[in-house]
């Protein structure tokens, strides 16, 4: 996203000087040019962002009745689906192992969301 967008900066700069200088007709094709290129490139990071990875979170949570139950909700409600799931007691902590699936940066803000819950104490991946 960071690529498409400054080269997108840099393009829109090299249409301003290209009015600038009275070159019309280049900067409106150069214009419609990259307004279909974006278009496709949206396309194409859609088609990308629907392949899913599955990964593994590892929760330490403070025992509660319904911190399992929250959890699982919280992980839903980012657009994963939870493969597997496995809980134990480790200590004072439940610990709570969960298999998703789903476009990366999707467990990346799984992960963050977890870590906002008041029950959790720390969360690490399988990575």
């Amino acid at each position: 996203m960071g690529l498409t967008s400054a080269a997108t900066i840099w393009v829109v700069a090299a249409i301003g000087v290209a009015l600038g200088a009275a070159f019309y007709w280049e900067a409106a094709g150069t214009t419609l040019l990259v307004l279909v290129v974006l278009q496709g490139l949206g396309r194409v990071e859609r088609l990308v962002a629907r392949q899913s990875t599955q990964g593994t979170l590892s929760i330490h949570a403070r025992p509660d009745p319904t911190v399992l139950e929250d959890l699982e909700t919280v992980v839903r409600r980012t657009g994963l689906d939870i493969e597997r799931q496995a809980s134990r007691r480790e200590n004072v902590d439940v610990v709570i192992d969960f298999t998703l699936r789903g476009p990366k940066r999707l467990h990346d803000e799984a992960m963050i969301a977890l870590l906002h819950h008041p029950s959790v104490r720390t969360v690490s991946t399988g990575e």
